[in-house]
């Protein structure tokens, strides 16, 4: 069978997923945003331009992973004046390090906050 790639549609599926604010579905596109509003909110992400992008990543932060590409994303992003959003566990000692020195420059702007991160190390919990 092979290692699968890509989300479960089934457990995945925002018209009948709990976890939202509110269902959507691809007829009614309505619900998106209002979870996308409520995400900034609970990131406490500047909600200024609700039409900016928000880019968002969640992985486990080690070497496989390439997490200085996901730097380099985050920063590309930022950029290009769109927000970043970044959920990630970090087992690896000297990535959580850097990451740590990455989350303490929260980068803003005069309209606000534009990225979050939150990370958990190993002995905080699995992901």
């Amino acid at each position: 069978m092979g290692i699968l790639n890509g989300i479960n549609t089934d457990a995945w599926n925002p018209a009948s997923d709990n976890f939202l604010k509110v269902q959507y579905s691809a007829n009614d596109m309505q619900g998106k945003a209002e979870n996308k509003a409520a995400m900034r909110r609970d990131l406490v992400l500047s909600s200024a331009d609700d039409q900016w992008p928000v880019v968002g990543c969640i992985t486990r932060l080690v070497p496989q992973k390439g997490v200085h590409l996901i730097k380099h994303a985050i920063y590309r992003t930022l950029e290009m004046g769109n927000q970043f959003e970044l959920l990630g566990s970090c087992p690896v000692p000297h990535i959580q390090i850097s990451w740590s020195v990455f989350q303490i420059i929260q980068m803003s702007n005069s309209l606000g906050l534009i990225y979050r991160i939150v990370l958990r190390t190993s002995q905080e919990g699995d992901m």
